[in-house]
């Protein structure tokens, strides 16, 4: 048992330093699972391919959140965020890839050091878009733009269809919009004449307070 464990401690070490290549079995795996597999990966069980993939993501985090900052003439006029606020916001941005959520974090990060915005960030809305999928953000944004008091909401299952998901899709961000705390469902409805199905919600504050912390307007 012992010369079994050692040798397995011997296997990881070899792992740990070794280059990887599309051709290993690994390699191929995690080529599958990310899409991609650049040649200096080396030492993945000790980080170094995460590293080198949270510094592509900060570079594009970075120059998204510059965009946006340029385009409303706030260059030269930020405000730093407290270290409470920058680092999990930092934390979490580093590991998406996602093109939607990375948009919420650059526009997370833009918002908070706006002198007339910063006080729309806050821990409570980094925690729960930390724990978004890229439809949760998609469906939440729909929720405040079809309100028309930006507190209740009927949203026709058919909606699905125009943005190519399935209802099922489409319900999976409901509930995980609602375990959230984002919204609350308050109940359901048919169209006898067009036999339309809808969800009706009550969009909660941390729902209205995350598209606006996220918002490009004001």
């Amino acid at each position: 048992m012992e010369n079994d464990e050692a040798k397995a401690v011997q296997e990881v070490a070899k792992f740990g330093t070794k280059a990887l290549d599309s051709s290993d079995k690994l390699g191929a795996f995690l080529s599958q699972v990310f899409g991609t597999l650049p040649a200096d990966v080396i030492g993945v069980i000790g980080g170094d391919w995460l590293r080198h993939v949270r510094i592509r993501n900060a570079a594009k985090l970075f120059q998204r959140t510059q965009e946006i900052i340029d385009q409303r003439g706030l260059s030269g006029k930020t405000i730093p965020l407290s270290p409470s606020i920058a680092l999990p916001l930092l934390e979490a941005a580093q590991d998406e890839t996602r093109d939607e959520l990375r948009e919420m974090w650059a526009r997370l990060l833009a918002n908070g050091m706006d002198p007339e915005r910063r006080n729309t960030l806050r821990q409570s809305i980094i925690e729960t878009v930390k724990a978004f999928d890229p439809l949760d953000a998609v469906i939440l944004e729909k929720m405040i733009s079809t309100s028309e008091n930006g507190i209740s909401v009927s949203i026709p299952l058919s909606v699905a269809t125009e943005l190519n998901l399935s209802k099922d899709e489409m319900e999976l961000s409901f509930v995980n919009l609602e375990k959230l705390g984002c919204v609350r469902k308050t109940g359901s409805s048919s169209d006898p004449n067009t036999m339309t199905q809808s969800i009706h919600f009550a969009i909660n504050v941390l729902g209205r307070e995350i598209i606006r912390a996220t918002s490009l307007t004001e």
